[in-house]
């Protein structure tokens, strides 16, 4: 820390000079911002205070960059970032509030409401989680609390239905039911591998970010996932071996469809990944690499 703080006063101060329009339009900003009603306004109000200011609409990004960098709005670029609908793009909102982003955040991230249930908020639901905000920016709140990684949104082909995963409220144990049901009292046609991921530093959010990534692959189905693991179930499409079942010569072979499951979680104490997947009718294989 206090190398840190050294570093800090030792650095040559800089400036940095600014078209006069940018400070007037910054004052304009801070005059309007004094006004409790106005947690945002839309990008189009800004270029109209930007145009009264006499910013050049040339200018305006770079303006906007400005008045954000010093603190005085806050503004978000669609680039990179997933949009609920297309009335979620988060390019047309400009906060002026940041703790109003916070209030967003926080009514999402809370066990105050009965909408979300073990990590899960089916999306029509979330109306009910915004009731306190119009309803024309409510896919505008779900997309900038995805673009910070406070909620996800699943894909169509979930058991769960439509709905957006809200990692900070999974729980914290599995669904022992289903465990039991889909891994524990499995037959012995399936065979099982595993591997274990050693890391230095597992980041927050990790396994949150791994339930995503699989669950928009094809013909992944996420059975269940708490807030340190998941169960995966998923098809693998192999073509038919030669033999019952096979094509005639010249044909393409007919393809099987072969069940696998996929249990991944993580220890924090030892920040190792574990993962298991059992095959439906695959060869067993020993420690050494060697079909038994």
């Amino acid at each position: 820390k206090d190398a840190l703080c050294k570093a800090v006063l030792t650095q040559e101060e800089s400036s940095m000079i600014v078209p006069c329009s940018w400070i007037n339009l910054h004052d304009y900003v801070q005059l309007q911002s004094e006004d409790p009603a106005k947690d945002y306004i839309s990008l189009d109000l800004l270029t109209e205070w930007a145009t009264v200011s006499g910013v050049p609409r040339e200018e305006m990004s770079n303006a906007m960059e400005f008045l954000s960098n010093v603190g005085v709005l806050m503004h978000f670029d669609d680039d990179g970032l997933s949009k609920f609908g297309e009335d979620g793009r988060v390019c047309d909102i400009v906060i002026l509030h940041p703790q109003w982003l916070a209030d967003v955040f926080a009514c999402m991230v809370t066990f105050r409401h009965r909408w979300v249930k073990n990590g899960l908020l089916k999306v029509e639901d979330a109306r009910m989680v915004f009731e306190n905000y119009p309803p024309e920016i409510h896919n505008k709140l779900l997309s900038l609390l995805q673009a910070f990684n406070i909620v996800y949104l699943l894909p169509y082909n979930s058991p769960y239905g439509h709905s957006i995963l809200v990692p900070s409220v999974l729980p914290d144990e599995c669904d022992g039911e289903k465990m039991e049901k889909l891994w524990t009292n499995i037959g012995s046609e399936f065979r099982e591998f595993g591997r274990v991921f050693a890391y230095p530093h597992v980041p927050s959010g990790f396994i949150a970010r791994r339930i995503v990534r699989l669950l928009h692959l094809p013909d992944v189905i996420g059975e269940s996932f708490w807030s340190h693991g998941l169960l995966l179930r998923f098809i693998e499409k192999r073509q038919a071996e030669e033999g019952e079942g096979a094509a005639p010569q010249g044909q393409t072979a007919p393809t099987e469809e072969h069940e696998q499951l996929a249990l991944v979680w993580l220890d924090d104490e030892s920040s190792k990944v574990f993962v298991r997947i059992r095959v439906a009718g695959a060869p067993r294989i020993s420690s050494e690499g060697l079909l038994l």
